[in-house]
C-alpha cells in the first residue's frame, strides 16, 4: 500500500490492519533493529495460545538517553493508563492474532498509540526476549 504522504507509523499500521486477511499479523519496523528471525519464536508462542506476542528488548544499541527516555515512557504508560496487567513494554515489534486485529479495528481511533490499544484489548499476551541491534538504515526522528 502506498499512502499519499507520510502520515506516521500508527496510521500506516492502521491501514495495513484494515487490509489484512491472515490468521496472525506481525509488525516489524523497516530499520531492521528488531531481528526478523525472532518472528519464528512469535509464531511458536502464538501457536501455543498467546494472542498477542510482544518482543521484549534484552539489550539495545544506541544512545543512552534514548534508552532512558524509552524506559521512562514505558513507566508513565503503565502508571497512568489501564495497562497494568499487560505485558506491553516495547511497542512496535509484535504479533497479533486475527481476533486482536478485529478488536483494534472496531475501536476506530484516529489519533492513537496503536501498541497501547493492542495491549488494552486484554487478550492473552506473552513476551519473547531479543537483542536489538544497531539501525541498518536511516535515522531516528
Amino acid at each position: 500500500m502506498r499512502l499519499s504522504r507520510n502520515f506516521g507509523p500508527h496510521t500506516a499500521i492502521a491501514v495495513g490492519m484494515d487490509h489484512v486477511e491472515s490468521d496472525a499479523v506481525t509488525i516489524l519496523a523497516c530499520d531492521l533493529q528488531d531481528p526478523p528471525e525472532t518472528i519464528l519464536e512469535f509464531v511458536d508462542a502464538w501457536q501455543n495460545g498467546a494472542q498477542i506476542v510482544w518482543g521484549q528488548r534484552r539489550t539495545r544499541q544506541g544512545p543512552t538517553w534514548r534508552t532512558a527516555a524509552s524506559s521512562f515512557m514505558t513507566v508513565l504508560l503503565h502508571r497512568y493508563s489501564d495497562l497494568k496487567a499487560s505485558k506491553f513494554i516495547t511497542g512496535s515489534f509484535l504479533l497479533m492474532d486475527r481476533r486482536v486485529v478485529s478488536a483494534v479495528k472496531q475501536m476506530g481511533e484516529n489519533k492513537r498509540i496503536t501498541f497501547a490499544i493492542v495491549a488494552w484489548t486484554g487478550f492473552e499476551q506473552k513476551q519473547i526476549p531479543y537483542d536489538r541491534t544497531k539501525r541498518q538504515a536511516g535515522t531516528s526522528k
